[in-house]
């Protein structure tokens, strides 16, 4: 069967597809003959597309017959046959359904790095549970995939460095939580999240045992101030660059490196006259894609401030931050305080790198650069006599729990804890 069209119209184009009569939103494809000059319809395949609306956007599938992509174009995917039995039929989402409606509506403001370490999470650990209905999620299936991520010898090669799967639990326990807040509009209001103590307990559980001890005594210590001046000092010594001047200000600024790396002398606001007036805003952060070929780039904003007006936090300005910025300060400048030689943004790797080197060389037991973080909050927490809401502006968080992570412990048993570290290594 062919059917008569203007090339022209179509402008020479091999394949076409024609608005199907009486049908809405189905067309059929037509497939173009050199040799009669005319259009075909193929012989095999699925000729017919149809489209429709699922979460506002837009989608297309292909069938054979027009019956079967008449239906799925009404949402009919599955007509009744009157003469078969009676089944009953399961209206609860796909994990991989709530997945994807919570990732809109809890991401949709998050940093890109904090969205993309969550895919991963969800890619690598949750996969089990996406092709289930969620009445289908139990208590036996959960303890299923826990057999299955804590036995497998090929998996704990791939995480060797880990601990436990909290993290993985946590997501797990956080999505399923936000089912039971929406479970009325999924049409499964007596949902409850199947989760039970022993869960926890075997997701929390150190299967590292001869590094567990060791590594949850240091997740307990915060960096001092006299030991960021080691820290500091090691630096200078070793490695000449904006390194030491960045340090100085993340530590006393309570900052991420991401946010640190990103200031601008716009947002610096010196007090000449009285220094403890000066201040300065965070209003943007460095995004480190871990992917290969994608670019550093500076967001606004600074790294998960979705719950905060603007994404902006006003961080005062102490006198060894003052010191610092006075110093690099010349009238007239803009663009980024810290930047790499040729005034590129600063790498991560690099940053990572002389930290790491610094606070070994320095005798301290850490690495990374959060430690900075960790250990500035819980400074201003005790030079300011205990003052939460102080720590909570500078880190940019507006619950208390959050902010008490940073400063539970005091900086004499932190400091007391090094001294001991120290003492041991040098008995040996």
């Amino acid at each position: 069967m062919t059917k008569k069209f203007n090339p022209k119209i179509f402008q020479n184009k091999q394949r076409i597809y024609v608005t199907t009569p009486n049908a809405n939103r189905i067309s059929r494809l037509y497939i173009w003959d050199e040799d009669k000059k005319e259009y075909y319809p193929p012989e095999y395949g699925k000729p017919y597309m149809a489209r429709r609306y699922e979460n506002e956007k837009r989608v297309q599938k292909f069938f054979e017959k027009l019956e079967e992509a008449r239906n799925w174009q009404q949402g009919i995917e599955n007509p009744v046959n009157p003469f078969d039995p009676i089944k009953k039929v399961n209206h609860t989402p796909l994990f991989s359904k709530v997945v994807a409606d919570w990732r809109m509506r809890t991401l949709s403001g998050a940093a890109q790095s904090t969205i993309s370490q969550y895919d991963r999470m969800i890619k690598h650990h949750l996969d089990f549970f996406m092709d289930k209905h969620m009445n289908k999620i139990t208590l036996a299936l959960i303890d299923e995939w826990l057999d299955l991520i804590l036995d497998q010898k090929g998996f704990r090669m791939l995480n060797a460095n880990r601990e436990s799967f909290e993290h993985e639990y946590d997501l797990l326990r956080t999505i399923l939580n936000y089912y039971q807040s929406y479970s009325d509009s999924y049409g499964h209001s007596d949902f409850s999240p199947p989760l039970r103590k022993r869960h926890k307990e075997r997701a929390y559980q150190k299967y590292l045992k001869e590094n567990s001890l060791k590594r949850k005594a240091l997740k307990e210590i915060y960096l001092t101030e006299e030991e960021f001046v080691l820290f500091r000092d090691n630096i200078n010594g070793k490695f000449k660059s904006v390194f030491p001047d960045l340090a100085t200000v993340q530590f006393y600024g309570s900052l991420r490196i991401s946010e640190a790396a990103a200031l601008r002398w716009e947002d610096i606001y010196f007090d000449w006259k009285n220094i403890e007036n000066s201040y300065f805003m965070v209003r943007q952060h460095v995004y480190w894609p871990r992917k290969k070929g994608h670019v550093t780039t500076i967001l606004p904003g600074f790294k998960n401030s979705k719950h905060l007006t603007g994404g902006v936090k006003k961080i005062p300005m102490y006198k060894e931050t003052f010191e610092v910025l006075s110093r690099l300060y010349t009238p007239g400048a803009r663009g980024l305080i810290f930047t790499g030689l040729n005034q590129e943004i600063l790498e991560y790797r690099s940053l990572q790198y002389t930290y790491d080197k610094a606070l070994k060389g320095a005798n301290l037991p850490f690495s990374g650069t959060h430690i900075m973080r960790r250990g500035g909050a819980s400074m201003v927490y005790n030079k300011s006599g205990g003052d939460l809401s102080l720590v909570m502006q500078q880190l940019g968080v507006t619950d208390q729990d959050t902010a008490l992570v940073y400063v539970k412990r005091d900086e004499h048993a932190l400091s007391d804890f090094t001294k001991k570290l120290w003492n041991i290594a040098a008995e040996k």
